[in-house]
């Protein structure tokens, strides 16, 4: 949102969409892993929306999927797919300054 500043100071100008170069990543050892519980298991009831640009994925069955980190466990919300058309790419966020023609967002709450 526009106003992402006023609700997260922190974060300052980082906010979507994210620019990324691949010449300013690296590769750290000592991160904390993210371990991905039950993304496995396939979505059998859901609940889809889609407005031409976005298809959102919202599970409905009682599969409770989502990520542990450090300790803290964040659950599934949503998938959101952003998807552009033949001439125009859908990718909120870039690589090297290309932006792709799809990308899959997971929404994750604690």
């Amino acid at each position: 949102p526009d106003d992402w500043r006023e609700f997260f100071p922190a974060c300052e100008e980082k906010s979507s969409p994210i620019r990324m170069f691949t010449d300013n990543m690296k590769n750290e050892r000592n991160v904390t892993k993210l371990i991905f519980i039950q993304y496995d298991v396939p979505v059998i009831r859901a609940e889809m929306v889609n407005d031409g640009r976005t298809v959102i994925l919202k599970p409905r069955d009682s599969v409770k999927r989502g990520i542990l980190h450090d300790g803290h466990e964040y659950t599934l919300q949503h998938m959101q797919f952003h998807f552009g058309s033949t001439d125009r790419p859908g990718a909120e966020h870039t690589i090297n300054h290309i932006r792709y023609p799809m990308e899959v967002t997971f929404e994750i709450h604690k």
